[in-house]
């Protein structure tokens, strides 16, 4: 297992046990309702699993549905503002195909310098909540293309700088 595929599958746990971030409620008490939603191809893509962290100088979203498909963007920044693809070693989008039994549906799909990639993050730091759209195409190793589309989330819950180190002995 290569050390990205090592970052990938830590950082999936974290958002898995923060789990469904229900029931979270802004400073006036109203509901905060989480979401994350967009068009992988012609089909809508639908995570009722989300989370959100921001490390060191990175924010990491993901979006993880019934099937097992999920969706990881990842921002060379914590504040809100525009991020786009500019060359950068670590894509800001990566789709990971259902776990079917199709062998075409089993693949890692990666936006690359290469390709059309952009995130817009509006960061609630009272709230800690991340809300925003995003948008890329991405590529397997196969040269198989899929566009993400319209992509949006809102009021994802975040957790800055977790210690990502094992514990116990």
């Amino acid at each position: 297992m290569n050390k990205l595929s090592k970052i990938f599958i830590g950082l999936m746990a974290i958002v898995v046990l923060m789990g469904v971030n229900a029931c979270k409620k802004d400073s006036e008490g109203n509901l905060l309702l989480a979401s994350f939603t967009c068009n992988v191809g012609s089909s809508t893509f639908t995570a009722p699993i989300r989370g959100g962290i921001i490390y060191s100088d990175k924010t990491v979203i993901t979006g993880i549905g019934l099937d097992g498909s999920m969706i990881v963007l990842t921002i060379a920044g914590k504040e809100s503002g525009t991020y786009e693809q500019t060359g950068a070693i670590v894509p800001i989008g990566v789709y990971k195909a259902s776990q079917s039994t199709s062998t075409t549906d089993q693949s890692n799909y990666y936006s690359s310098a290469l390709q059309m990639a952009k995130v817009v993050l509006t960061k609630n730091a009272g709230n800690k909540t991340l809300s925003g759209t995003f948008e890329f195409n991405a590529v397997s190793l196969s040269l198989v293309t899929k566009n993400i589309t319209v992509g949006k989330f809102e009021n994802i819950t975040y957790v800055e700088n977790p210690s990502l180190a094992p514990t116990g002995k």
